[in-house]
């Protein structure tokens, strides 16, 4: 009975010792397929000279690196994203999430992003020849002008592209959402479109750099209209937006939590 056990216990280990392998086999193929495919992407964004084509190119590279390391995605949509002139809001699980958005739908997006970014030689140059919107959220006067560069871009017939989350974590949970976003909607005019994204967080979490295989999935929602202006039509909409997406994206709310630390660090 003695060497059954060990035997048991033997195949056991050599079974973990096996995955272990292939996982770091698996990682090590992943980030070698992303650096080439980055190597190929990032000239080449520099060079096209329209900006359509640009993010065309952009959703193919996606979608090839997805297929080469056998990650698949799945679109369910409610009620289509419009052409133009609308904000699009999802939840913010992972590094991934703005390569799965670009996946998931067609045509030119917007993305909002930080700052910082911008004086980045690499990322900065590629983000702008995408058309990023950059904000800086310091404070409440560097807010209201992120609104309004928002507001700006939307009118101007951009959809925006916004993670109000603002944030990434390792652990599963849907945070609280900034207002911006909501803001420039009510001040636009325009609807907010949800989005709800599952497995990113899987195939490669917050503060983690070693990506496992995972399905995608992408859910996106009947856009929701504001029903007015100012500050608490804003919190209705940001309310509303945030409800649909924790009841799609699987995860657990996170934003009570929040509040309920920020309240403890208050004592």
């Amino acid at each position: 009975i003695r060497d059954s056990l060990e035997s048991v216990g033997m195949v056991r280990r050599l079974r973990q010792s096996l995955r272990s392998a292939l996982s770091i086999i698996y990682a090590g193929y992943w980030w070698l397929v992303l650096a080439l495919l980055a190597a190929m992407v990032w000239p080449t964004v520099m060079v096209l000279p329209r900006r359509a084509w640009r993010h065309y190119f952009i959703r193919a590279a996606v979608r090839l690196w997805f297929f080469l390391t056998g990650i698949t995605i799945q679109v369910r949509t409610q009620g289509g994203v419009a052409p133009c002139r609308a904000i699009i809001v999802s939840n913010h699980a992972s590094y991934l999430d703005g390569g799965v958005l670009s996946v998931a739908i067609p045509g030119e997006l917007t993305f909002i992003a930080k700052q910082e970014f911008a004086g980045q030689f690499w990322a900065g140059r590629f983000l702008r020849r995408l058309g990023t919107l950059f904000v800086r959220r310091v404070d409440r006067v560097e807010g209201v002008k992120a609104t309004e560069d928002i507001v700006g871009a939307v009118m101007a017939g951009e959809r925006i592209v916004a993670f109000p989350e603002g944030t990434l974590l390792r652990r599963p949970g849907l945070l609280s959402f900034r207002l911006g976003a909501f803001a420039a909607a009510c001040e636009a005019g325009v609807p907010i479109v949800p989005v709800a994204i599952r497995g990113t967080r899987t195939v490669l979490r917050g503060e983690q750099w070693f990506p496992r295989r995972a399905s995608l999935s992408v859910e996106i929602g009947e856009p929701i209209l504001p029903d007015g202006k100012g500050f608490e039509a804003a919190v209705r909409l940001r309310d509303s937006v945030r409800a649909w997406i924790l009841d799609h994206c699987g995860e657990p709310d996170l934003g009570r939590e929040e509040v309920d630390l920020a309240a403890w660090g208050q004592l």
